[in-house]
């Protein structure tokens, strides 16, 4: 039960109403990272990589109605799903526009989510990679490319 009115975003990986907490989202299957690799760039791609405890690294979720936009703490930049619908399509990053593309909602498989974009359907992908990459998005496949754990920034 959510006594506290967050949105199930924030409930499921504990983040409060009032804001200011980063967190860090790791790959379920690869270990690695949301990244923002320092693109500061409208339009630019989101990344993903090992560790480095940078502010790239970290994301403020914040809460819009039913859905939450997420946003990188170096760069200033929102994800976005940028309008595309390809398996394996990047995911980018976006200044604030108001759009679906920067909505995100969870769906919530034990104790990691899988985050799927509003506009385009496609969940937020690891992609099986093992290195730095560009983040993807993919259609619905429940695998664990597709399943992220939540920590709080260090």
């Amino acid at each position: 039960m959510n006594p506290s009115g967050l949105t199930r975003l924030q409930y499921a990986w504990g983040i409060g109403s009032g804001g200011g907490t980063y967190v860090e989202i790791r790959n379920a299957s690869t270990g690695l990272q949301i990244d923002g690799a320092g693109n500061s760039t409208s339009g630019s791609n989101a990344a993903q990589g090992g560790d480095t405890g940078s502010a790239n690294q970290q994301w403020a979720i914040e809460n819009d109605g039913d859905y939450v936009r997420i946003k990188n703490r170096a760069t200033g930049l929102y994800l976005d799903g940028m309008g595309r619908t390809s398996n394996g399509s990047a995911v980018g990053q976006y200044a604030d526009s108001g759009s679906t593309n920067q909505q995100w909602s969870v769906v919530t498989d034990a104790n990691r989510v899988r985050i799927k974009n509003r506009a385009t359907g496609m969940f937020v992908d690891g992609m099986g990679g093992t290195g730095n990459a560009v983040l993807a998005q993919y259609g619905d496949t429940n695998s664990t490319n597709q399943q992220w754990t939540i920590v709080a920034a260090g």
